[in-house]
């Protein structure tokens, strides 16, 4: 099953303040990503990573071709809801995304957005911060929490709502190398243990990460995929 299909997108935006020049980001990309999978999509600043994680959930609209979340497409406003459900986005600044005053009021926004009853809210949060290793932190504040931290309570808080694929844009950027391993390792855990389609938009840098596909934008264009060049590598 194909969890997202990108068929021959185009995404053109004007400069700040202008109508004109035009700049043209995506040409033609086709892409596809299957349930399950841990892909890393790489490139450098500018080759349009965040546009495209906009793109997928919806944020932004293709200037011509199409996009589809398990057969949903991201133009008809009537699914714009679910697709960003199914498709959860964790952003460069994980801090930027808290809204709760405490981690389990946090992770318990969007279950409660959903009109879920209380019982099943109180199930998704405990099981979203076991999973990631924050249970006992669910009473703390999470502006006061670690980088490492907050990023696992922004994962959490999207585990609750019980997404199909989770993208990060480029989240792990500024972590240190234990702190990088561990958000590198818990994602391949819940791709290996729960079958969750894992996104990565990262630095080529990060092409080492296991994988099972590495992608390589430039230009607006996957120029390079495959596997990792050492694919027993983790981190």
């Amino acid at each position: 099953m194909k969890t997202i299909q990108i068929r021959d997108v185009t995404f053109e935006y004007a400069l700040p303040g202008q109508t004109r020049p035009v700049v043209t980001l995506f040409e033609h990309l086709s892409l596809d990503i299957s349930s399950g999978e841990f892909i890393v999509l790489t490139g450098e600043d500018g080759s349009g990573k965040s546009t495209l994680t906009r793109l997928l959930n919806g944020l932004l609209q293709p200037t011509s071709g199409v996009i589809l979340i398990e057969g949903m497409d991201t133009r008809d406003q009537s699914c714009c809801w679910e697709i960003r459900r199914r498709i959860g986005v964790i952003f460069q600044n994980p801090d930027d995304q808290i809204v709760g005053t405490t981690v389990a009021e946090d992770v318990a926004f969007g279950p409660e957005n959903l009109g879920l009853a209380s019982e099943t809210i109180r199930e998704r949060v405990h099981d979203a911060l076991r999973i990631v290793g924050m249970l006992d932190a669910a009473d703390s504040a999470p502006h006061l929490l670690n980088r490492v931290q907050q990023l696992k309570v922004s994962l959490a808080a999207l585990l609750a709502m019980q997404p199909s694929c989770i993208v990060l844009d480029q989240a792990t950027s500024g972590l240190d190398p234990a702190g990088y391993a561990e958000i590198i390792h818990l994602l391949q855990r819940l791709n290996r243990e729960t079958g969750l389609t894992v996104l990565i938009m990262a630095q080529p840098m990060d092409e080492h990460i296991s994988a099972d596909r590495i992608i390589r934008l430039h230009s607006g264009r996957p120029v390079i995929t495959g596997e990792p060049p050492n694919p027993a590598s983790t981190c």
